[in-house]
Formats: structure tokens, sequence, C-alpha cells
């Protein structure tokens, strides 16, 4: 790595650790890295490179969340960068190389109203072409989940990034609650 990029790295995930949260959009980061770089006049090196070295080399993570501060993108999840913890980058570091690239598909998937989703035949279509010889797309406990969609008449399995409400545990107190209530219903169906 440059002595530069490792530089502008150090600066990205001191903004990162100067916020209340520990986190910033995406855009906003790109934005606040840019400023420092034109002050320093690095033409060489720009925003884009210096993050995805940072989280190419797990230094910082890149997660979903709402933006309660911006009006544009209300009730939309957006891409956050983050700090980790040394646990969590341990973690992350000793994923299989399988699991590393999936995560990688999942945060270049930009679609709007669908970040950090993929249809799974085509995370495993990616992910064989990376020369990984496996049957399905591998699952990241705490990181990734999938769902069914239906398209065009039948269902097609999507894999996604966990957004952080969902990490939440009033998020699983309803879902577990919801189970319930959807049981009791099947139950008095049976009956």
């Amino acid at each position: 790595m440059s002595a530069k990029i490792s530089e502008y790295v150090d600066i990205l995930i001191e903004l990162l650790e100067n916020t209340e949260l520990n986190k910033i959009p995406q855009r906003e980061l790109e934005y606040e890295l840019q400023k420092i770089l034109r002050i320093n006049d690095s033409i060489e090196v720009d925003t884009r490179t210096v993050i995805q070295y940072a989280l190419d080399n797990w230094m910082i993570d890149k997660i979903l969340d709402y933006d309660d501060n911006s009006m544009n993108s209300v009730g939309q999840l957006v891409w956050f960068l983050c700090t980790l913890t040394e646990a969590e980058t341990e973690a992350l570091r000793n994923l299989p190389e399988v699991a590393k690239s999936f995560l990688k598909i999942l945060h270049s998937s930009n679609i709007t109203g669908d970040l950090g989703v993929v249809r799974a035949d085509d995370a495993l279509e990616a992910l064989n072409e990376d020369g990984y010889d496996i049957e399905y797309v591998p699952y990241i406990p705490s990181k990734t989940n999938d769902f069914f969609r239906p398209e065009d008449g039948k269902l097609v399995q999507f894999h996604y990034l966990v957004p952080e409400n969902e990490k939440s545990e009033e998020y699983k107190a309803g879902l577990n609650e919801l189970d319930k209530k959807m049981r009791k219903k099947l139950d008095h169906r049976e009956r």
C-alpha cells in the first residue's frame, strides 16, 4: 500500500471515530474525505480508492441503516461506513474466502430500494466465476439472510445484507411475536 493511501485510511478511520455512533453515510464520508484530499492537493489518490482499500482489508465495514439526518432518504436504507471493534475485524478476517467474496458482492449491490440484495442464482454464478466450486451461497450469521420473492409466476431466492435495524432486540422480539400469532392461526385452522 502506498504511504499516501495509508495516510488517508488513517484519516478516514479518524473521521469515523469522531462521530457519535462511529458510522457515517457513505455519501457524506466520501464528501468529507474529498475535501481533505483537495486541501492536501492529493490528485493521485481518490476517495473511492481509500475507502475500497479500508473495506478490502476489513479496517472498516459497509452496513445498511436508515439516515435520520437526511430528508432525501427518509424511510430508505442507505450505505454507511463504520468502524469495527478488534473482535469484529478478527471475525471478518477469519471468514472463509468464499464468504468474504460474497460480502463484497452484497456491498456492490446498489439497486435503489434493494441495496445489498442479490438474486441467489446471480451470487452463485459470480462466486463460481471467481473460482469457488460451491452449490449454495454461504450464510454468514448476523450478516446475511435470504428471502423469496415471486417473479414471473415462480418464487425466486434472494440473499441480502442484514440491515442494522433487523439486528435489534426489538425487531427480533417483534418477529417472534408475529411467528407466535401465525402459529396460533394455523393451529385454529387445523382443528
